[in-house]
């Protein structure tokens, strides 16, 4: 059976640069002269305003009327017209816009693998339960590319007329077009992102089609038709690669995959480790074929899988909730929107490693996945193997290739570093989607609202550092939380107050928890990733942390200042109102570790926070003045 393996690069760099755009400055003739004080038209003017008779007051008032009357007509009668107008414009320009219901959100359950239907609508729900999946959609996906005949084919033989007659259809407009049944003979793909830097990978998505996996080499293969330059003849044709990449320094490149380096990254290690093997990803292999892909040259030894497959990877962190739901899970529903090719019925393939097991990873995959596509994440060689011995049990011979229509890759970008904020920037309405979509997978309405003040405080007790002694099991918690605890209940008779230790609680208690709470009290890292299921207008009160390192170092932060860890994240939920409690210095902080003191832990992972409660008190003041 075929399998996958990965090889570990080598580090690199990258460095970006940013030139002035070039000012034009106007001449002296090009720019309106302005006339000298006193020239013989200001003079005459001036003389000609003194010689104007003055008008009565009686006079005055009955002209003023007389105007007043005169240009409210007007305006009535204009506006009349215009109206009528926009109302026939409307009418013969514009679709109908949708009333929108006023009746309540429905809950919607969870939906099992195995109680899904074979075939699902792609242009419409078919139930209400269906109707978030579609709310996209209409906006986001852009359907079929465009295909037609190539202009400087000979279509003067009869096959070749009989072939391109019957590669043809009429759509709903009566024009001719190719039918989408018609087999695309070759690859195809084109990206959103830098499509000019060969270090821009990062950043880049793309959609692939009809590129095949060989299931003996286990590389993926590129079908590109050769280009017949200009000055070809028949006796010398002259040929060229396709350009896959217009680079601006070094030239247009013709392969996907350069030193080991894909076109697009699986994960965010790139930025320390750079682009290898098990990070990037890009069809390895380039074939330049004037008949086409395995799907039509060798279709009885080739698997073609439908549908919309996406190749993405976990990476070391998969069971931190952060970076497992809003960067890798997140990360696929992006690119589908981003690239209009939204759907529910993605399958994503975990590639070149099998998909994590650790229990964490299972508990967020299970939780958050279904809002992204009704199919679960499998590895990539599991689905091959099963696609192969599905083939096997049909066919005769074994097949040699496995391709896919269309494959996503790409848009797993960092959300929490203050040097990559820019990732954020934009993004706003796709956050505010996959959490409508989350909530309701969990029967919960996105736009609900509290009926009384509750605040919720995060009790940090678990670590996955827990072995690690220069970070400790605890790794930030609340040093004195009893008297914060305490203090908020005094100072705050009429809320509720709950201290909450996530890990103990299932996915859908803590959805539930959240879109109850008006005043969210909690420590940085993954404990506060459930901050963005807060209802509108609740309020946030997050610990920073004192930055020791010197700048310039891996997080973009500068060292004396207290930093507030996720805020390039934060900073772009706007419904949520974001308060941070600054980190001053060593007076606020204890030690993690049982065997390392304050000056031998890392200030952002191996200690906890000693809480003020005159400046959280006053934090909180501030919050609930903004909810009242």
């Amino acid at each position: 059976m075929w399998s996958t393996t990965g090889t570990t690069g080598t580090e690199t760099g990258r460095e970006g640069r940013r030139r002035a755009s070039p000012v034009r400055k106007s001449t002296a003739s090009t720019l309106p002269q302005r006339a000298p004080e006193g020239n013989v038209y200001t003079r005459n003017y001036k003389e000609k305003l003194t010689r104007v008779p003055r008008l009565s007051h009686e006079r005055a008032k009955k002209n003023a009327l007389l105007v007043a009357l005169v240009v409210a007509g007007a305006l009535l009668g204009s506006g009349w017209i215009l109206s009528r107008f926009r109302a026939s414009e409307t009418d013969q320009y514009r679709a109908p816009v949708p009333t929108p219901s006023n009746k309540p959100i429905q809950p919607v359950q969870p939906i099992q693998p195995e109680q899904l239907p074979n075939e699902l609508p792609t242009n419409q729900a078919n139930s209400k339960d269906d109707q978030d999946w579609y709310e996209l959609d209409a906006i986001t996906r852009t359907g079929a590319r465009l295909r037609l005949q190539h202009p400087a084919a000979d279509a003067s033989s009869s096959s070749q007329r009989k072939q391109h007659q019957r590669s043809r259809a009429k759509n709903k407009n009566g024009n001719q077009e190719y039918a989408a049944t018609t087999p695309q003979s070759h690859s195809f793909f084109r990206c959103t992102g830098n499509e000019n830097k060969l270090e821009a990978y990062p950043e880049r998505i793309c959609a692939f089609e009809n590129i095949c996996l060989d299931v003996a080499s286990g590389t993926f293969k590129y079908y590109a038709k050769p280009i017949l330059l200009l000055n070809s003849t028949k006796e010398d044709p002259l040929l060229r690669k396709p350009t896959v990449l217009f680079d601006s320094r070094w030239g247009e490149r013709v392969d996907f995959v350069e030193n080991g380096q894909g076109f697009v990254a699986l994960h965010q290690t790139t930025d320390f480790w750079g682009g290898n093997a098990e990070n990037t990803w890009g069809p390895t292999e380039m074939i330049y074929t004037k008949e086409g892909s395995p799907i039509v040259t060798d279709p009885e030894h080739t698997v073609v899988l439908d549908g919309l497959h996406a190749i993405f990877s976990h990476w070391a962190y998969d069971d931190n909730l952060g970076h497992v739901l809003w960067e890798e899970t997140a990360g696929l529903f992006f690119a589908m929107t981003r690239m209009g090719v939204t759907t529910d019925r993605l399958q994503a393939l975990h590639y070149p490693t099998p998909l994590p097991d650790r229990p964490l990873s299972v508990k967020f995959r299970d939780a958050f996945f279904s809002a992204i596509s009704r199919l679960p994440p499998r590895t990539l060689a599991d689905h091959v193997n099963d696609a192969l011995r599905a083939h096997a049990s049909s066919h005769a011979g074994a097949a040699s290739h496995v391709c896919f229509r269309e494959v996503l890759a790409g848009g797993n970008m960092r959300r929490f570093l203050q040097r990559f904020e820019w990732h954020n920037a934009g993004h706003e309405p796709l956050f505010r989607a996959l959490r409508a979509r989350i909530l309701r997978r969990h029967g919960l309405a996105p736009r609900a609202v509290p009926a009384r003040h509750r605040i919720v405080v995060t009790n940090k007790t678990e670590s996955n550092f827990r072995e690690d002694a220069s970070v400790g099991a605890r790794k930030r918690a609340i040093v004195n939380l009893r008297e914060v605890v305490d203090m908020l209940r005094t100072r705050y008779p009429g809320a509720e107050v709950d201290v909450v230790e996530w890990h103990k609680m299932e996915i859908r208690e803590q959805l539930e928890l959240m879109m109850s709470c008006t005043l969210f009290v909690t420590v940085p890292g993954g404990v506060s990733m459930m901050l963005p299921f807060l209802p509108e207008g609740a309020h946030a009160i997050i610990m920073d942390y004192y930055e020791r390192e010197e700048a310039p170092n891996h997080y973009g932060t500068n060292q004396g200042e207290s930093v507030s860890m996720e805020s390039p994240f934060w900073n772009y939920w706007p419904h949520v109102k974001k308060l941070y409690y600054q980190i001053h210095g060593v007076e606020d902080l204890e030690s993690d570790s049982d065997s390392k003191d304050l000056e031998e832990v890392s200030w952002r992972e191996g200690v906890s926070y000693q809480i003020d409660l005159v400046r959280l008190a006053a934090l909180t003041d501030q919050a609930f003045d903004g909810m009242e």
